[in-house]
Protein backbone atom coordinates (compact mmCIF):
# COMPACT_ATOMS: atom_id res chain seq x y z
CA UNK A 1 0.00 0.00 0.00
CA UNK A 2 1.20 3.71 -0.64
CA UNK A 3 2.38 5.39 2.04
CA UNK A 4 -0.42 8.58 1.53
CA UNK A 5 -2.91 5.73 0.88
CA UNK A 6 -2.44 4.69 4.18
CA UNK A 7 -2.26 7.83 5.79
CA UNK A 8 -5.53 8.46 4.05
CA UNK A 9 -7.14 4.73 5.29
CA UNK A 10 -6.04 6.32 8.53
CA UNK A 11 -8.27 9.33 8.01
CA UNK A 12 -11.32 7.74 7.02
CA UNK A 13 -11.38 5.04 9.42
CA UNK A 14 -13.72 6.90 11.62
CA UNK A 15 -11.70 5.66 14.94
CA UNK A 16 -8.37 7.49 14.34
CA UNK A 17 -7.14 9.64 17.80
CA UNK A 18 -6.56 13.19 17.33
CA UNK A 19 -2.18 12.26 17.37
CA UNK A 20 -2.62 9.35 14.77
CA UNK A 21 -4.67 12.26 12.39
CA UNK A 22 -1.87 14.78 13.04
CA UNK A 23 0.91 12.07 12.21
CA UNK A 24 -0.68 11.15 9.07
CA UNK A 25 -1.31 14.89 7.87
CA UNK A 26 2.48 15.39 8.44
CA UNK A 27 3.40 12.65 6.90
CA UNK A 28 1.20 13.46 3.49
CA UNK A 29 2.84 16.85 4.26
CA UNK A 30 6.25 16.07 4.32
CA UNK A 31 6.16 13.55 1.41
CA UNK A 32 4.57 16.68 -0.54
CA UNK A 33 7.62 19.09 0.84
CA UNK A 34 10.06 17.14 -0.72
CA UNK A 35 8.64 16.64 -4.01
CA UNK A 36 7.63 20.40 -4.71
CA UNK A 37 10.25 22.50 -2.68
CA UNK A 38 6.93 24.05 -0.48
CA UNK A 39 7.27 23.45 3.14
CA UNK A 40 4.73 24.21 5.91
CA UNK A 41 6.41 26.51 8.21
CA UNK A 42 9.00 27.28 6.58
CA UNK A 43 11.36 29.95 7.92
CA UNK A 44 9.84 33.19 8.78
CA UNK A 45 11.64 35.52 6.85
CA UNK A 46 10.03 34.32 3.45
CA UNK A 47 7.88 36.95 1.27
CA UNK A 48 4.55 36.04 0.99
CA UNK A 49 2.78 37.18 -1.88
CA UNK A 50 -0.84 37.53 -1.30
CA UNK A 51 -3.23 38.31 -3.93
CA UNK A 52 -5.93 40.56 -3.88
CA UNK A 53 -9.20 39.94 -6.03
CA UNK A 54 -12.52 41.88 -6.50
CA UNK A 55 -13.81 40.22 -3.32
CA UNK A 56 -11.08 39.04 -1.29
CA UNK A 57 -7.33 37.91 -0.69
CA UNK A 58 -6.21 34.98 -2.21
CA UNK A 59 -3.51 34.10 0.32
CA UNK A 60 0.41 33.41 -0.49
CA UNK A 61 1.70 29.94 -1.66
CA UNK A 62 3.46 29.45 1.45
CA UNK A 63 0.08 30.15 3.69
CA UNK A 64 -1.75 28.01 1.67
CA UNK A 65 1.02 25.41 3.09
CA UNK A 66 0.72 26.10 6.33
CA UNK A 67 -2.98 25.19 6.20
CA UNK A 68 -2.71 21.63 5.39
CA UNK A 69 -1.06 21.20 9.13
CA UNK A 70 -4.44 22.96 10.92
CA UNK A 71 -4.89 18.82 10.95
CA UNK A 72 -8.51 18.97 12.14
CA UNK A 73 -9.65 21.27 9.17
CA UNK A 74 -7.58 18.89 7.13
CA UNK A 75 -8.97 15.86 8.22
CA UNK A 76 -12.43 16.72 8.06
CA UNK A 77 -12.44 18.30 4.75
CA UNK A 78 -10.92 15.01 3.15
CA UNK A 79 -13.55 13.28 5.62
CA UNK A 80 -16.56 14.98 3.88
CA UNK A 81 -15.37 15.55 0.08
CA UNK A 82 -14.46 11.74 0.54
CA UNK A 83 -18.35 11.31 1.27
CA UNK A 84 -19.68 13.92 -1.32
CA UNK A 85 -17.91 11.66 -3.74
CA UNK A 86 -19.24 8.67 -2.74
CA UNK A 87 -22.74 9.92 -2.51
CA UNK A 88 -22.22 11.33 -6.12
CA UNK A 89 -21.01 8.10 -7.27
CA UNK A 90 -24.60 7.28 -6.08
CA UNK A 91 -26.55 9.76 -7.41
CA UNK A 92 -25.13 9.83 -11.06
CA UNK A 93 -24.29 6.28 -12.07
CA UNK A 94 -21.98 5.34 -15.07
CA UNK A 95 -20.60 9.08 -14.88
CA UNK A 96 -17.20 10.59 -14.49
CA UNK A 97 -17.91 12.51 -10.99
CA UNK A 98 -16.57 15.95 -12.04
CA UNK A 99 -14.93 17.93 -9.30
CA UNK A 100 -13.88 21.53 -9.82
CA UNK A 101 -11.27 22.66 -6.92
CA UNK A 102 -10.92 26.24 -6.44
CA UNK A 103 -7.76 27.23 -4.97
CA UNK A 104 -5.80 24.39 -4.66
CA UNK A 105 -2.76 25.78 -3.06
CA UNK A 106 0.51 24.09 -3.37
CA UNK A 107 -0.70 20.76 -2.83
CA UNK A 108 -4.80 20.53 -3.52
CA UNK A 109 -4.65 18.84 0.08
CA UNK A 110 -8.10 18.65 -0.36
CA UNK A 111 -8.04 16.46 -3.42
CA UNK A 112 -4.77 14.75 -3.96
CA UNK A 113 -4.78 12.31 -1.17
CA UNK A 114 -8.35 10.88 -2.06
CA UNK A 115 -6.85 9.80 -5.72
CA UNK A 116 -5.00 7.08 -4.04
CA UNK A 117 -8.88 5.48 -3.18
CA UNK A 118 -10.42 5.39 -6.42
CA UNK A 119 -9.83 4.65 -10.23
CA UNK A 120 -8.77 6.88 -13.21
CA UNK A 121 -12.52 7.63 -14.67
CA UNK A 122 -14.23 7.84 -11.46
CA UNK A 123 -13.58 11.30 -10.28
CA UNK A 124 -11.60 13.97 -12.41
CA UNK A 125 -10.72 17.12 -11.40
CA UNK A 126 -10.12 20.77 -12.55
CA UNK A 127 -7.61 22.38 -10.50
CA UNK A 128 -7.58 26.25 -10.00
CA UNK A 129 -5.14 28.52 -8.38
CA UNK A 130 -4.50 32.02 -8.83
CA UNK A 131 -0.28 31.86 -7.35
CA UNK A 132 1.58 30.42 -10.16
CA UNK A 133 4.58 29.18 -7.74
CA UNK A 134 1.12 26.86 -6.21
CA UNK A 135 0.55 25.45 -9.80
CA UNK A 136 4.23 24.62 -10.30
CA UNK A 137 4.11 23.32 -7.45
CA UNK A 138 0.63 21.05 -7.31
CA UNK A 139 2.20 19.73 -11.37
CA UNK A 140 5.24 18.26 -9.62
CA UNK A 141 3.60 16.54 -7.52
CA UNK A 142 0.98 15.21 -10.53
CA UNK A 143 3.61 14.25 -11.81
CA UNK A 144 5.83 11.94 -9.32
CA UNK A 145 2.40 10.13 -7.87
CA UNK A 146 1.14 9.48 -11.64
CA UNK A 147 -2.02 10.54 -10.40
CA UNK A 148 -2.19 12.91 -13.81
CA UNK A 149 -5.46 10.50 -14.79
CA UNK A 150 -7.51 12.43 -12.09
CA UNK A 151 -6.99 16.05 -13.41
CA UNK A 152 -8.10 17.09 -16.49
CA UNK A 153 -6.48 20.79 -16.50
CA UNK A 154 -4.65 22.23 -13.88
CA UNK A 155 -4.94 26.01 -14.40
CA UNK A 156 -3.49 29.08 -12.62
CA UNK A 157 -6.23 31.44 -13.33
CA UNK A 158 -8.74 33.64 -11.20
CA UNK A 159 -11.63 31.38 -10.01
CA UNK A 160 -13.94 34.17 -10.64
CA UNK A 161 -13.00 33.95 -14.10
CA UNK A 162 -13.43 30.46 -14.66
CA UNK A 163 -16.60 29.02 -16.34
CA UNK A 164 -17.24 25.76 -16.78
CA UNK A 165 -18.45 24.49 -19.86
CA UNK A 166 -21.79 23.63 -20.63
CA UNK A 167 -21.21 19.96 -21.38
CA UNK A 168 -19.21 19.29 -18.45
CA UNK A 169 -20.37 20.90 -15.65
CA UNK A 170 -19.42 19.85 -12.39
CA UNK A 171 -21.15 17.24 -9.70
CA UNK A 172 -19.29 18.71 -6.87
CA UNK A 173 -17.33 22.38 -6.18
CA UNK A 174 -14.78 22.26 -3.38
CA UNK A 175 -13.04 25.14 -2.02
CA UNK A 176 -11.51 26.18 1.39
CA UNK A 177 -10.71 30.27 0.52
CA UNK A 178 -12.11 31.19 4.06
CA UNK A 179 -10.87 32.19 7.45
CA UNK A 180 -13.13 32.87 10.48
CA UNK A 181 -16.59 34.86 10.08
CA UNK A 182 -15.46 34.85 6.96
CA UNK A 183 -13.20 37.76 7.01
CA UNK A 184 -10.09 38.63 4.33
CA UNK A 185 -10.70 35.63 1.92
CA UNK A 186 -13.39 35.49 -0.85
CA UNK A 187 -15.72 32.17 -0.14
CA UNK A 188 -19.14 34.25 0.01
CA UNK A 189 -18.42 35.43 -3.28
CA UNK A 190 -17.33 32.51 -4.57
CA UNK A 191 -20.06 30.43 -3.78
CA UNK A 192 -22.19 32.84 -5.37
CA UNK A 193 -19.98 33.09 -8.89
CA UNK A 194 -19.25 28.75 -8.34
CA UNK A 195 -22.63 27.30 -6.98
CA UNK A 196 -24.88 28.09 -10.02
CA UNK A 197 -22.02 26.20 -12.38
CA UNK A 198 -22.98 22.52 -10.75
CA UNK A 199 -25.14 20.31 -12.56
CA UNK A 200 -28.30 19.76 -11.21
CA UNK A 201 -28.64 18.27 -7.91
CA UNK A 202 -25.03 18.29 -7.41
CA UNK A 203 -22.96 19.31 -4.35
CA UNK A 204 -20.99 22.52 -2.65
CA UNK A 205 -18.15 21.27 -0.37
CA UNK A 206 -18.21 23.24 2.52
CA UNK A 207 -21.83 22.32 2.63
CA UNK A 208 -22.95 24.84 4.73
CA UNK A 209 -21.30 27.72 7.01
CA UNK A 210 -23.08 28.36 9.79
CA UNK A 211 -22.26 32.43 11.49
CA UNK A 212 -23.86 32.94 15.02
CA UNK A 213 -23.77 36.23 17.07
CA UNK A 214 -22.85 34.22 20.80
CA UNK A 215 -22.43 35.69 24.32
CA UNK A 216 -19.21 34.17 25.45
CA UNK A 217 -16.12 34.10 27.43
CA UNK A 218 -12.74 33.97 25.37
CA UNK A 219 -10.24 31.60 26.93
CA UNK A 220 -6.66 33.40 28.10
CA UNK A 221 -5.05 31.96 25.41
CA UNK A 222 -6.89 32.03 21.68
CA UNK A 223 -7.02 28.35 20.47
CA UNK A 224 -5.19 29.57 16.57
CA UNK A 225 -6.21 26.41 14.90
CA UNK A 226 -2.66 25.00 15.13
CA UNK A 227 -2.37 23.82 18.75
CA UNK A 228 -2.56 20.74 18.52
CA UNK A 229 -2.56 19.69 22.23
CA UNK A 230 -5.23 22.59 22.33
CA UNK A 231 -7.27 20.70 19.18
CA UNK A 232 -10.66 19.82 21.86
CA UNK A 233 -11.19 23.16 23.17
CA UNK A 234 -14.58 24.91 23.81
CA UNK A 235 -15.07 27.65 24.43
CA UNK A 236 -19.17 28.01 26.37
CA UNK A 237 -21.49 30.25 24.25
CA UNK A 238 -24.72 31.71 24.52
CA UNK A 239 -26.06 32.10 21.02
CA UNK A 240 -28.33 35.36 20.35
CA UNK A 241 -29.27 35.23 16.72
CA UNK A 242 -28.09 33.64 13.32
CA UNK A 243 -26.37 36.05 11.10
CA UNK A 244 -25.67 33.85 7.89
CA UNK A 245 -25.92 30.33 6.35
CA UNK A 246 -24.11 30.39 3.65
CA UNK A 247 -25.10 27.46 1.66
CA UNK A 248 -26.57 26.67 -1.90
CA UNK A 249 -30.23 27.88 -0.88
CA UNK A 250 -28.84 31.42 -0.05
CA UNK A 251 -26.83 31.40 -3.05
CA UNK A 252 -30.01 30.58 -5.07
CA UNK A 253 -32.53 33.24 -3.05
CA UNK A 254 -29.72 35.92 -3.57
CA UNK A 255 -28.38 35.39 -7.07
CA UNK A 256 -24.93 36.46 -8.58
CA UNK A 257 -22.71 37.97 -5.89
CA UNK A 258 -24.75 40.57 -4.54
CA UNK A 259 -23.59 44.30 -4.54
CA UNK A 260 -23.15 46.03 -0.63
CA UNK A 261 -27.00 46.90 -0.47
CA UNK A 262 -27.64 43.30 -0.68
CA UNK A 263 -25.23 41.75 1.78
CA UNK A 264 -25.79 40.31 5.07
CA UNK A 265 -26.58 43.27 7.09
CA UNK A 266 -28.67 42.77 10.46
CA UNK A 267 -29.86 44.58 13.80
CA UNK A 268 -30.19 43.32 17.21
CA UNK A 269 -30.61 43.91 20.52
CA UNK A 270 -27.54 42.93 23.09
CA UNK A 271 -28.85 41.69 26.65
CA UNK A 272 -26.07 42.69 29.00
CA UNK A 273 -27.54 40.90 32.40
CA UNK A 274 -27.40 37.27 31.42
CA UNK A 275 -24.58 36.54 32.89
CA UNK A 276 -23.34 34.28 29.60
CA UNK A 277 -20.09 35.78 28.59
CA UNK A 278 -18.57 39.32 28.76
CA UNK A 279 -17.80 38.90 25.23
CA UNK A 280 -19.45 39.36 22.06
CA UNK A 281 -18.27 37.86 18.71
CA UNK A 282 -19.34 35.75 15.56
CA UNK A 283 -18.89 32.10 15.72
CA UNK A 284 -18.47 30.04 13.19
CA UNK A 285 -19.42 26.31 12.26
CA UNK A 286 -18.83 23.99 9.09
CA UNK A 287 -20.73 21.58 7.28
CA UNK A 288 -18.25 19.96 4.87
CA UNK A 289 -20.81 17.24 3.75
CA UNK A 290 -23.95 15.82 5.69
CA UNK A 291 -23.25 15.67 9.30
CA UNK A 292 -19.18 16.10 8.82
CA UNK A 293 -18.40 19.66 10.98
CA UNK A 294 -16.29 21.18 12.18
CA UNK A 295 -17.28 22.82 15.07
CA UNK A 296 -16.61 26.39 16.82
CA UNK A 297 -12.74 26.39 17.94
CA UNK A 298 -12.13 23.05 16.45
CA UNK A 299 -9.72 24.87 13.64
CA UNK A 300 -8.50 28.36 12.97
CA UNK A 301 -11.06 28.26 9.86
CA UNK A 302 -13.67 28.49 13.64
CA UNK A 303 -11.95 30.44 16.24
CA UNK A 304 -14.55 32.94 17.28
CA UNK A 305 -14.14 36.88 16.10
CA UNK A 306 -14.56 38.52 19.34
CA UNK A 307 -16.14 42.02 18.76
CA UNK A 308 -16.32 43.70 21.83
CA UNK A 309 -15.99 43.45 25.34
CA UNK A 310 -19.18 44.56 26.80
CA UNK A 311 -18.13 43.53 30.51
CA UNK A 312 -18.27 47.60 31.32
CA UNK A 313 -21.69 47.96 29.64
CA UNK A 314 -24.53 48.85 32.06
CA UNK A 315 -27.39 48.99 29.95
CA UNK A 316 -28.84 46.91 26.59
CA UNK A 317 -27.71 48.06 23.64
CA UNK A 318 -28.13 47.75 19.85
CA UNK A 319 -25.48 46.36 17.65
CA UNK A 320 -25.83 46.58 13.88
CA UNK A 321 -23.76 44.23 11.48
CA UNK A 322 -23.53 44.61 7.82
CA UNK A 323 -21.03 42.53 5.66
CA UNK A 324 -18.96 43.93 3.42
CA UNK A 325 -16.66 42.92 0.31
CA UNK A 326 -14.66 45.76 -0.61
CA UNK A 327 -11.47 46.06 0.12
CA UNK A 328 -11.66 43.14 2.17
CA UNK A 329 -14.14 40.76 3.45
CA UNK A 330 -15.07 41.45 6.85
CA UNK A 331 -17.85 42.81 9.31
CA UNK A 332 -18.76 46.53 9.94
CA UNK A 333 -19.78 47.44 13.56
CA UNK A 334 -22.34 49.92 15.20
CA UNK A 335 -23.85 50.42 18.15
CA UNK A 336 -26.59 52.52 19.26
CA UNK A 337 -29.22 53.00 22.32
CA UNK A 338 -32.12 51.41 22.88
CA UNK A 339 -34.81 54.57 22.47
Amino acid sequence: MHPIEEAVHTILNGESVPAELYSSISHIQDLFAKISGVKAYAAHDIQHTDVSTKYGVAISTQWAADCMMDFKRTTTFLLGLNQAINVAMQKFPNETIRILYAGTGPYATLFTPLTFLFKPGEIICTAIDIQQDGIVSLNKIIKEFEIGPFFDEVLCADAFEYQSPENSRPHIIIFETMQFALKTEPQFALAHHLAPQLVDGGFMVPEEINLDLCLYDPPETDCNGMDQHNSNRTVQQHTLYNLLKLNQEYVRVNGPIPLQDLLPKVSHTIPVNLNSGNSLGIFTSINIFDKIVLKPNDSGLTIPLQLMDISRMMDDFNIHLAYQLNPVPDWQIRLSEIH
